[in-house]
């Protein structure tokens, strides 16, 4: 009978281990199967808060219905977006169609002062020589073969399944369902819950949404100064197509980190080649919007905000980046900071009270 006892033991550890290893595949194979849906609703969680950011305001401060509330929210984000359309597009366009076209040309004079410095100094002829990997030519097909990839991948999403046009639409409706019953979605969250976990799940969703609607606010607000900051500061150094870089420089300030750096890129190329010395103001203004987003806007705009890790948020932009290319790489900071929530609600104050 101990050994029947035993043996039906066994058999049940041996049968919950394959069980739950079944469980594991079966959600992983949903998971890589229904991946482009779940971005898609992650999408529209993240639009929806960005709508709840205006819809709470009116029906908290104003008493306002939160359809009343959503209607004038679209109406405003409308008008900012067709005015920002109307004065910034045009001349945006214009500029880096004009970089663009000069981009061969550019690259090639590049390329002739490289050669020239490589046969001069002999050191730097395995750097710029012929057929080094940092030979300009070379180096211009790696960036667009590059560039090229992350934005087929970025579009896949769209472009894939029912349509582009039909994606966007299905995000936004799905958004504003979100934005009018933000209860009702929370309470069908919670009933999944046991009871005993339901404040407790509860209270974290609630500093996640807040959390990421102050973060977006204050991201939103220093891409704005820094980019107005960089335009004014690359006109006044004579530093070409400044608007363009000026207005390229704030929307890639919106990945941290990697984003500022990779907005040196083009200014540093036109500069070397129109004048040398400019690249030293290129480097200078860097300098200082970064000071003044690191020690007044941070501080001021953001001080509430969770902390993003350096190693972990480029990790993310990269890795989600590679995946679903720019929609990865704009999913990648809100991911990782609702990660950050989670981490020090969950743990790390916990570890705290122990």
């Amino acid at each position: 009978m101990a050994y029947e006892r035993e043996d039906k033991h066994i058999f049940k550890i041996v049968a919950s281990v394959i069980g739950m290893l079944v469980l594991a595949l079966l959600i992983v194979y949903l998971f890589v199967r229904l991946f482009d849906i779940i971005m898609l609703l992650y999408l529209s969680v993240i639009v929806a808060l960005f709508f709840s950011i205006f819809v709470d305001f009116f029906d908290k401060k104003l008493k306002a219905p939160r359809v009343v509330g959503l209607l004038v929210a679209l109406i405003v984000i409308t008008g900012i977006i067709v005015a920002l359309v109307a004065l910034v597009l045009p001349t945006f366009l214009s500029q880096g169609e004009q970089l663009l076209s000069n981009l061969p040309k550019y690259f090639a004079d590049l390329q002739r002062n490289t050669r020239t410095l490589a046969l001069k100094y002999s050191v730097l002829d395995p750097i710029f020589g012929p057929g080094s990997p940092f030979e300009p030519t070379i180096l211009l097909g790696k960036i667009s073969e590059s560039i090229g990839g992350v934005l087929s991948k970025g579009m896949g999403l769209f472009i894939t399944g029912i349509g582009g046009f039909l994606t966007i639409v299905a995000v936004i409706i799905i958004a504003i369902y979100i934005v009018l019953k933000p209860n009702e979605h929370r309470e069908g969250l919670l009933k999944l819950l046991p009871k005993s976990k339901r404040d407790r799940f509860k209270e974290l969703i609630d500093t996640i949404v807040n959390t990421i609607r102050r973060w977006m606010l204050g991201q939103a607000a220093s891409m704005l100064i820094i980019a107005v900051m960089t335009m004014i500061g690359y006109w006044i150094a004579g530093i070409k197509f400044a608007f363009f870089f000026g207005i390229l420089t704030g929307l890639l300030c919106f990945v941290p980190y990697l984003g500022p750096v990779l907005s040196l890129i083009g200014p540093v190329l036109v500069s070397l080649i129109d004048s040398p010395i400019k690249v030293l103001w290129v480097f200078i203004i860097y300098i200082v919007t970064q000071t003044v987003e690191s020690y007044f806007l941070t501080p001021l705009i953001m001080k509430r905000q969770v902390d993003l890790p350096p190693v972990l948020t480029i990790l993310a932009v990269i890795g989600m980046g590679s995946l679903m290319g720019v929609i990865g790489i704009v999913l990648a900071v809100p991911t990782v900071a609702i990660a950050m929530v989670i981490i020090d609600e969950t743990y790390l104050k916990r570890m705290e009270t122990t």
